[in-house]
């Protein structure tokens, strides 16, 4: 390595030590938990999957005309559904 590249080097570093940053650092706060229900069977539980888009794109324009949530729609046809095949 160069002389002068190693010099360059260590005024780099003194300087990222000495100087505060000019852009804040990101903040980490916990997610808070769902309020505790006594029934267990009302405590409310995870979901994640993937849709095809054209059926995501249905989906948040149903939700958006009859003004309910993508959550409020998963539940209503996951009860449905169930209902029907029980």
């Amino acid at each position: 390595m160069s002389k002068d590249y190693q010099d360059n080097r260590k005024k780099l570093g003194a300087m990222l030590k000495s100087e505060t940053p000019k852009t804040p650092i990101q903040e980490v706060r916990p997610v808070p938990s769902p309020e505790p229900v006594a029934d267990a069977r009302q405590r409310p539980s995870h979901l994640n999957f993937w849709v095809e888009d054209q059926l995501m794109q249905r989906l948040k324009v149903y939700a958006a005309k009859s003004r309910k949530t993508i959550k409020q729609i998963g539940n209503e046809a996951l009860e449905a559904y169930l209902k029907e095949h029980e």
